[in-house]
C-alpha cells in the first residue's frame, strides 16, 4: 500500500496505472460517499411532526441560532463555510417563516443579532431529538459490520481530513489574492 502513496512520479507505466486505479477505487468511494451525503442533507424532512418541511441547512442555521443568541449574519457564515449572501438568503426565509427574528445591538447599532423566535426554539429541540435518533440508528447499523474502534478511527480521519481540506482551501485562497493582487498592479 505504501508505494501508492509515494509523491514521486513512477516511470514504468504499468505500476502508474496499477497504483492509478488502486488509489481511484478508494477515492471513487469517498466521492461516492460526499455525493450521497449531499443529497441526503437537501431532502426536507418534518423534524417536528407539524407538516413543515425543512432541509438540513435550515434546520442547522435555525439550531446555531438558538444556541448562539445574538451571533451575526457574519459568525454564522464562517461557521457554517458559507457566504454572507447565502445565509442571509436563509435566515430571509427563516424570518418569513416568524422561526427567527433579527434585533440591532444595543451596544452597537451596526451589530444585527440573531435570535430563534419561540417556535423557532421548539424546532431547535425537535430537530436536536431527531438527530440524536438517526445518529444513534446509524451507529447501531454500522456496528453490525464495523467495530467500535474501526468506527473511532473513521472519525479520526474524517477529523484529519477535514483539517488537511481547510489548509488547501485557504492556501488557495491566498493564492487568489495573490493572483488578484498582481493583476490589479499590472493594471
Amino acid at each position: 500500500m505504501a508505494d501508492e502513496y509515494k509523491e514521486n512520479p513512477l516511470e514504468n507505466t504499468n505500476d502508474l496505472d496499477k497504483i492509478y486505479h488502486t488509489l481511484n477505487e478508494r477515492a471513487s468511494k469517498l466521492y461516492k460517499f460526499v455525493s450521497l451525503f449531499q443529497d441526503y442533507y437537501t431532502i426536507p424532512r418534518d423534524y417536528d411532526n407539524s407538516g413543515r418541511q425543512m432541509n438540513m441547512v435550515e434546520i442547522h442555521t435555525i439550531t446555531a441560532i438558538e444556541e448562539n443568541p445574538g451571533i451575526s449574519i457574519t459568525k454564522l457564515a464562517e461557521e457554517q463555510r458559507r457566504t454572507k449572501g447565502a445565509v442571509s438568503q436563509i435566515v430571509a426565509k427563516l424570518e418569513t417563516k416568524e422561526l427567527i427574528y433579527k434585533q440591532r445591538s444595543e451596544e452597537s447599532a451596526k451589530h444585527i443579532g440573531l435570535y430563534a423566535t419561540e417556535e423557532g426554539t421548539k424546532l431547535s429541540k425537535a430537530h436536536k431529538q431527531f438527530d440524536i435518533r438517526q445518529l444513534q440508528k446509524t451507529m447501531k447499523y454500522l456496528l453490525r459490520d464495523c467495530s467500535e474502534e474501526e468506527l473511532i478511527s473513521f472519525y479520526k480521519v474524517i477529523e484529519h481530513y477535514n483539517t488537511l481540506l481547510e489548509k488547501g482551501n485557504q492556501k488557495q485562497k491566498e493564492k487568489n489574492i495573490e493572483k488578484d493582487k498582481n493583476m490589479i498592479e499590472k493594471k
